[in-house]
């Protein structure tokens, strides 16, 4: 199964960052940015994706 591991910057807050691993990236960008995500809800500022890479993982 492929997935994606990705890096997104709090725009509000530059300093902070969140590394994840998800198999659909725009659902999950969607998620973070709507509040759903509990690591990424704690202020309510959009994330930018900084960094993206599509990987094959054994899980």
């Amino acid at each position: 199964m492929f997935h994606y591991v990705y890096i997104l910057r709090s725009e509000a807050a530059p300093e902070r960052h969140y590394i994840g691993m998800t198999s659909d990236l725009t659902q999950r960008l969607a998620a973070h940015n709507s509040g759903k995500v509990s690591h990424t809800s704690k202020d309510s500022s959009r994330n930018k994706l900084i960094q993206n890479d599509y990987c094959g993982l054994m899980v």
